[in-house]
């Protein structure tokens, strides 16, 4: 069953995906900062968790594209 964020993330993870980002902002209603807490927990490593100041679902990448980057390459070793 992938109805669930976390659900879809662990079936990516089961079937060999690669490291996931979990992003987004501290004001986001459509996904709360401890529902994106939770779903970085319940994934295990390797998982990064990107939250930064503001609203909106896509704050996360338009507020501060280059710490998003950051965390991509983070996350993927390079």
């Amino acid at each position: 069953d992938v109805r669930t964020p976390l659900a879809a993330a662990r079936s990516l993870r089961a079937r060999g995906h690669p490291p996931i980002l979990v992003s987004g902002a501290l004001g986001d209603a459509w996904a709360t900062p401890d529902e994106q807490r939770a779903l970085a927990e319940g994934l295990g490593a390797p998982v990064e968790l990107l939250l930064v100041e503001g609203e909106g679902h896509l704050a996360s990448f338009w507020r501060d594209p280059e710490a998003y980057a950051d965390r991509l390459a983070t996350l993927f070793g390079d």
